[in-house]
């Protein structure tokens, strides 16, 4: 399952309807209908609007979709490892993002070659 489809679940999940869901987190009102994947921009946005959804099950497919928060000390040390999957995840949609972006460039110098050497 992609983030996006991901994120769609639990917008289905919180009542919201994706326009409500997208002004509440910041984003343009047809966003989740784009073509295209989510940004680690766009992705921290979401995540810093709903605190309940995890960091985990989003990016990694591990866990519930929804944070538990029924006991203090539970919610104390999750709220640490929050923070730091979410430093961590935001690192790793960066380089994501940065690795997308060369493999573009790396595309468009073939097809340029390519385009001239037809000339």
């Amino acid at each position: 399952m992609t983030h996006k489809e991901k994120i769609l679940e639990f917008v289905g999940s919180t009542g919201l309807n994706k326009t409500k869901f997208c002004k509440k987190c910041g984003l343009s009102n047809g966003y989740l209908d784009s073509k295209g994947s989510v940004t680690s921009d766009k992705l921290a946005l979401i995540l810093e609007n709903f605190k309940n959804l995890s960091v985990k099950w989003l990016l990694f497919d591990e866990g519930e979709m929804l944070l538990s928060n029924n006991n203090e000390e539970g919610v104390s040390v999750g709220s640490s490892l929050l923070e730091r999957d979410l430093a961590h995840a935001k690192e790793l949609l960066r380089a994501k993002d940065e690795t997308i972006a060369s493999l573009q460039r790396a595309l468009e110098i073939i097809g340029d070659r390519n385009g001239s050497s037809k000339a």
